[in-house]
């Protein structure tokens, strides 16, 4: 009786492995997407000469360059240690790109759902010009709105553009902070 159990246990796992309930499947998956960042890190480092992160976890890619420039590429990605506070950052918008480089010169792209470019292109400007910035240029059609402000020899460039679908509305924002002009 001890040999058939002996026997059976190996098999009935075997078994089941087979019909897809491989306890380990997801930590092999893990393991093989690891391997397959790493591999295109490696790929992408050779090409570019920076310093490349890829995560397909959770569908970002970060870049170091050698020269102190910093990138995230992604969906709701983090934003990079020494990028500006003088890019205001609205709630509830998705990060898709935020970017800054050894000067200080960020860029952030946004993704913001359900709100509409009348709404966003107010409180864009308010809260660049509560920072000491004042309007040097608008460009404004219905489906986007385009402007630069300046404080000093630091300057910002605003570019709102917006997406329906039926009566829902999304806006992209790119927002580029120079400390020293656009």
């Amino acid at each position: 009786m001890k040999k058939s159990l002996s026997l059976g246990a190996p098999l009935l796992v075997l078994a089941l492995m087979g019909f897809g309930c491989n306890p380990f499947a997801s930590v092999q998956e893990k393991i093989n997407q690891k391997i397959g960042d790493a591999v295109t890190d490696k790929v992408l480092e050779a090409a570019t000469g920076e310093k490349v992160n890829l995560d397909t976890a959770d569908g970002s890619v970060s870049i170091k360059g050698k020269d102190g420039t910093s990138s995230v590429i992604g969906t709701n990605v983090t934003i990079p240690a020494g990028f500006t506070d003088e890019i205001p950052r609205y709630k509830g918008s998705s990060v898709n790109l935020a970017s800054v480089d050894k000067d200080g010169r960020s860029v952030l792209f946004v993704e913001i759902k359900d709100a509409s470019i009348k709404d966003l292109t107010a409180w864009y400007e308010e809260q660049i010009i509560a920072k000491g910035y004042k309007k040097t240029s608008t460009n404004e059609v219905t489906e986007y709105y385009m402007a630069e402000f300046a404080k000093g020899d630091a300057g910002i460039g605003l570019l709102l553009v917006s997406q329906k679908d039926g009566d829902k509305e999304t806006v992209t924002a790119q927002i580029t902070y120079s400390p020293k002009g656009n």
